[in-house]
């Protein structure tokens, strides 16, 4: 079983702004990771077919060691967020990469498409 926690909250800056730190930990075994970052979401005007950029840094590290950072960007489009992170080696493992990092593209479906306002449990008594 892999054991994985994930948190992050909102804080407005202005009325435009919002900060996003977050943390994501993940436990298999004897192997663990923790990615600590924050990203920052600049909010555009309604009717623009883009809705938000965004930004963020990361860091990447295990219990003992520091593996790596993190950049991203991206724009909000429809409820999509598309994303483009790229991540550095900072270990030793980058005497093996030429410390040379990797792309990475992310699509992320983030609107709900129907909102509960009440739930029904099917019961044969009521």
């Amino acid at each position: 079983m892999r054991v994985v926690i994930h948190g992050g909250v909102e804080y407005p800056l202005k009325d435009n702004i919002i900060l996003k730190p977050h943390l994501l930990t993940m436990y298999h075994k004897r192997a663990g990771d923790w990615i600590i970052g924050s990203q920052a979401y600049y909010l555009l005007d309604e009717g623009n077919l883009i809705e938000k950029a965004f930004g963020g840094f990361e860091m990447r590290t295990a219990l003992n060691t520091f593996d790596a950072l993190i950049f991203t960007g991206g724009v909000s489009v429809y409820g999509f967020d598309v994303g483009l992170s790229y991540d550095i080696n900072v270990s030793k493992l980058s005497q093996a990469t030429n410390n040379r990092g990797a792309f990475e593209i992310s699509i992320v479906y983030k609107d709900l498409s129907r909102t509960l306002t009440q739930v029904a449990l099917p019961c044969d008594r009521y």
